[in-house]
């Protein structure tokens, strides 16, 4: 549900003023055993100096051990005091508590043999202890880059000299594989000339300029009468046969390796961009540290071609195409981990729906267990299961959640003529004594239903939201915390998205075409991230981009690497050979060149026809450029030898054939 991003609310109640932190991250020690608190809880929080007492009694609790979590036995596990990173040990040598769990784990229910605790929803707030927020690098890059860094160098953390070789390496053993060799030439694109980095770094930027600044037909740019958008000139840069070419025979794997058995356990169907895949999520997540606020959404790469995992959603601007999960900062919209979705993961073939997205949301966020960093998802993603596992894993989460999820408290549920009596701006809340999950209903148009352990269920003076009626006005709307944090905090794989789009118009056969296209974009876009961190004006988007091209273009020319075969030059413009009738001008049909031909005199007629009319699309044209496969032997040019056509006439007979 897409609420609106003008919002009031009070700053002293919501937000500390000292540490900016929201008044959940207040640590108050909750008694699991007896289901009180262990001292001032009893009184209601009217004041921020509430807040402020509580801390200066509990200091030590925040800073000296880790909070508590409390299951259905009402048994509490503490973890250590030591902060053990993810995959680390402790100081004898034993695994930290999340070293050796998988999120698979968490969402059989194994943790430490505990079962999934039973929710006991109730409408008495009890303020539980919260994860200490403790990143492993303060927010932004991790990375100190020198002060004189330009744009490229930025964007070359993530598409570095290594991926750049491989990828050579798989598309030249692509061409060889498909018998791309200097005695066959293949459906008219010529002689594979080997790639090298330097070319394939003009050929992604010639890609990206027509993606994201030419949304006519990529072959404009290579067309003299559209001087406009030769930016910078693409036939200096590269030919458009071998640009072609290379577009048909990149390539992201080894065929001959690659388990391409659909019925072997172990078969991807992403194995053909996995490589690609796996090298951006290791770069995305390395190069920054995140806010504490994440949001988990779905993006759609656009595809209409013919796939097994295409995707359809009547409710998406992007109706068809490649579903991908994302993980963002949700400040500033940076990409930190994605799963491209392609089919039912056999690992969660026995999974219920909660506990299947719920793996989706765990495995995306797996980089940040155990840091107190708070998950937004929206109502695909939350349930209450969800939560429980993330406060397991000392995380916490806020989203929309779906009446029907399971463990969801049914006494919140408007009935269709209850939600006809309902005020905008009314709200209901109950929470879970035991997790701390407060459940709020609040309505809208119409009743929207939240989950969330990281706000109080309210506050002395509620938030409020800015809405519309149905004539336009403002209209000032009480809220709830948990309105406000989403509101807040689940735009960041929309910002991503939006920054990073592909054109949809844009056709494609190869659907990891796509995810190549894609995976470029999100690049571009984390390396403005990284860039404008800590800078005063930062340049736009668009001019940074354009900066990254400019230079992976460079100087260098790959026009003259010619990929026709070695036949004799064409002589068009000889009229003493070609109106010699003295020699004997026989048609021949080579069989050692190219298919791709055009007749000399056809070309010549659409050529002039062309320039004189730029307006014309080319199916309005009255003459084309014709396809012939036979030549003059003596002019060693093709001509068209059919019924109805005088081209072999004139072009002997003629000085000005073309008239």
């Amino acid at each position: 549900m897409d609420f609106s991003s003008d919002f009031e609310y009070d700053s002293d109640d919501f937000v500390d003023n000292a540490t900016g932190a929201h008044p959940r991250t207040r640590d108050i020690v909750f008694d699991a055993d007896t289901g009180d608190d262990d001292s001032q809880l009893g009184a209601d929080f009217d004041s921020d100096s509430d807040f402020d007492q509580l801390d200066s009694n509990f200091t030590s609790t925040a800073t000296t051990s880790r909070p508590t979590s409390t299951t259905d036995t009402g048994a509490a596990s503490t973890s250590t005091a030591t902060n053990i990173p993810i995959g680390a040990s402790g100081d004898d040598g034993s695994s930290g508590n999340l070293a050796a769990l998988d999120y698979l784990g968490f969402i059989l229910s194994d943790l430490d043999n505990t079962p999934t605790p039973t929710f006991d929803w109730q409408p008495t707030e009890k303020v539980m202890c919260s994860p200490n927020f403790d990143p492993a690098a303060p927010h932004g890059p991790t990375r100190v880059m020198p002060a004189d860094s330009k744009p490229a160098d930025f964007f070359m953390l993530f598409y570095d000299e290594k991926l750049l070789q491989s990828v050579c390496d798989f598309t030249n053993e692509n061409a060889a594989r498909r018998k791309i060799s200097e005695s066959t030439i293949h459906s008219g694109y010529g002689k594979w000339t080997k790639l090298e980095t330097d070319e394939l770094r003009a050929f992604y930027a010639l890609r990206a300029f027509i993606e994201m600044f030419c949304k006519d037909r990529q072959r404009s740019i290579w067309r003299p009468q559209y001087e406009l958008l030769q930016m910078p000139k693409a036939s200096t840069v590269m030919s458009l046969r071998r640009y072609d070419q290379i577009k048909r025979y990149l390539h992201y794997c080894n065929e001959e390796t690659s388990i391409q058995d659909r019925s072997h356990p172990e078969y991807d169907r992403l194995y053909k961009i996995r490589f690609l895949i796996n090298h951006m999520r290791e770069r995305f997540t390395a190069e920054y540290s995140p806010s504490q606020d994440l949001s988990v959404d779905e993006c759609m790469i656009p595809f209409r071609g013919r796939w097994s995992g295409k995707c359809y959603d009547s409710s998406k601007p992007i109706k068809w195409g490649v579903k991908v999960w994302m993980a963002c900062c949700a400040s500033s919209g940076y990409a930190l981990n994605l799963d491209v979705y392609s089919g039912k993961d056999r690992d969660f073939e026995d999974l219920t729906t909660e506990k299947n997205s719920a793996a989706v949301v765990l495995k995306l966020v797996q980089s940040y267990w155990g840091r107190g960093y708070h998950v937004v998802t929206d109502r695909y993603y939350t349930s209450p299961y969800l939560l429980h596992w993330l406060r397991e894993l000392q995380m916490s989460g806020t989203g929309t959640c779906m009446t029907n999820r399971k463990e969801y408290p049914k006494q919140l549920i408007a009935t269709k003529a209850e939600a006809r009596r309902l005020e905008q701006g009314d709200s209901k809340w109950l929470q879970c004594a035991k997790t701390g999950i407060v459940a709020t209903r609040w309505n809208d148009k119409k009743p929207i239903y939240f989950l969330s352990n990281y706000v109080r269920a309210e506050l002395s003076e509620p938030p409020t939201v800015i809405r519309r009626n149905k004539k336009g006005e403002k209209l000032t709307v009480k809220a709830t915390p948990s309105v406000i944090v989403y509101n807040q905090m689940m735009g960041g794989v929309d910002l991503n998205d939006k920054m990073a789009i592909l054109d949809r118009s844009r056709k494609s056969y190869k659907w990891y075409a796509r995810i190549d296209r894609k995976c470029f974009h999100w690049s571009l876009y984390n390396a403005y991230v990284l860039y404008k961190h800590g800078q005063k004006k930062p340049m736009e988007f668009r001019d940074f981009v354009l900066q990254i091209l400019t230079t992976w273009i460079g100087e260098k020319s790959f026009s003259r690497q010619s990929t026709r075969t070695n036949t004799p030059a064409a002589t068009p413009n000889n009229p003493e050979i070609r109106l010699d009738m003295s020699k004997l001008h026989c048609p021949e049909w080579p069989t050692d060149g190219s298919k791709d031909h055009r007749c000399a005199v056809c070309q010549k007629k659409y050529l002039i026809e062309s320039q004189q009319n730029p307006e014309k699309a080319y199916k309005d044209l009255q003459h084309k450029s014709v396809k012939s496969s036979i030549r003059c032997e003596t002019c060693n040019v093709y001509l068209c030898i059919k019924r109805g056509s005088d081209c072999w006439k004139a072009y002997h007979t003629r000085v000005q054939y073309w008239k």
